[in-house]
């Protein structure tokens, strides 16, 4: 595919890889080959990164590892519902 775009096989790799994400340029390239319109892959892209921020957001519990459990040392860290 990157031949076929006129671009270098790293950045295409790094994206099927989840190591980067389209940019500007490489979705109008991609959106010539494929015959969409420039921003469809802009528009992918957004939306995977909203996903992926959202899902986050809903698994953030804290890390009990970092807490001195001296501090609380009247608290039964195994018992406490984090959601």
């Amino acid at each position: 595919m990157a031949i076929y775009i006129d671009e270098h096989k790293q950045p295409i790799s790094a994206i099927l890889n989840k190591r980067r994400s389209i940019n500007p340029k490489l979705s109008i390239k991609l959106s010539k080959h494929f015959n969409v319109d420039n921003d469809y892959f802009m528009l992918l892209q957004s939306s995977y990164d909203v996903k992926v921020a959202a899902e986050l957001e809903n698994n953030i519990t804290p890390d009990i590892n970092t807490i001195r459990r001296v501090v609380f040392w009247d608290t039964t860290f195994d018992k406490i519902d984090w959601m």
